[in-house]
């Protein structure tokens, strides 16, 4: 089972050390915490937001801390926020001793590719493809297709579902199953 992080509590947790009081998440009984976490986000004279987004996978068995960042990670912010995660852990009677490793993925080549990549390494992750994080740029236009396609047909099935219902939650966490969360896979014309 794997625990998904939204990008709020992730970034508070990794990068600025802050423990939020979520609902009491037993972290042990996960295989994995993914989290993305939004770093930056200074806004321009021009009103744009310039920030990058990366992403934390945990791997509670092993004990180790993965962080993906498509500009490259820098030791300063690794060793940030492996302290940070191992305090976290630490105050919610967790083993507190992870370690942090730099793996080989795509490197972005342009200045706005960051939330794309990082959906599809938590895609690679969360299907248990950690080894496949090498993507051709080539091809960010259609994992851009695939990523609204994917939204829009989510979108449609819970109007379909919740029609009646004008709810607003938020949830720091999401607890799913590896199976879903599959993006669909585009099929090659034979």
């Amino acid at each position: 089972t794997i625990l998904f992080f939204d990008h709020n509590l992730m970034t508070s947790i990794c990068l600025k050390g802050e423990m939020a009081k979520p609902k009491k998440i037993n972290l042990s009984k996960y295989e994995m915490v993914i989290g993305a976490m939004f770093e930056g986000g200074e806004t321009t004279n021009s009103g744009i937001i310039n920030g990058h987004w990366t992403l934390v996978v945990v791997k509670q068995k092993s004990h180790e801390i993965i962080y993906l960042n498509s500009t490259g990670e820098s030791k300063e912010t690794m060793v940030t926020i492996q302290r940070n995660w191992n305090n976290y852990a630490s105050k919610k009677g967790e083993v507190s001793t992870y370690t942090i490793l730099k793996v080989d993925h795509t490197m972005q080549d342009d200045a706005v590719s960051c939330g794309v990549l990082v959906i599809k390494f938590a895609e690679q992750f969360a299907n248990g493809q950690s080894t496949k994080l090498m993507y051709d740029m080539d091809n960010i236009v259609q994992f851009r297709e695939d990523i609204s396609r994917c939204i829009v047909e989510a979108a449609s099935e819970d109007s379909k579902t919740h029609m009646s219902k004008k709810t607003s939650v938020h949830t720091p966490s999401l607890e799913l199953k590896k199976t879903d969360f599959l993006l669909p896979i585009k099929k090659s014309a034979e």
